[in-house]
C-alpha cells in the first residue's frame, strides 16, 4: 500500500535535485545540469494515475 507514495516521493526527490542543479550549479567539473522535465512527468504521471496493486478478496459466507 505503501509503495504509491514511495515511487512519488522518489520521483519528487530526482525532480527537486534536477532542479537545484539547473538553478543553482555548483563548481564541479564532471557535473552537468541535466534536464529536470523527465522527472516533472514522471512525478505528474505519479499523481495522475496512482498504481494500487491488487487486493485479495475476503471469503464470503
Amino acid at each position: 500500500r505503501l509503495l504509491p507514495a514511495l515511487m512519488r516521493g522518489a520521483a519528487l526527490r530526482f525532480w527537486l535535485s534536477r532542479l537545484w542543479d539547473l538553478h543553482l550549479p555548483r563548481d564541479a567539473a564532471l557535473l552537468t545540469a541535466h534536464d529536470p522535465t523527465h522527472f516533472e512527468r514522471v512525478l505528474r504521471a505519479r499523481v495522475s494515475a496512482p498504481w494500487y496493486p491488487p487486493t485479495p478478496e475476503s471469503p464470503t459466507r
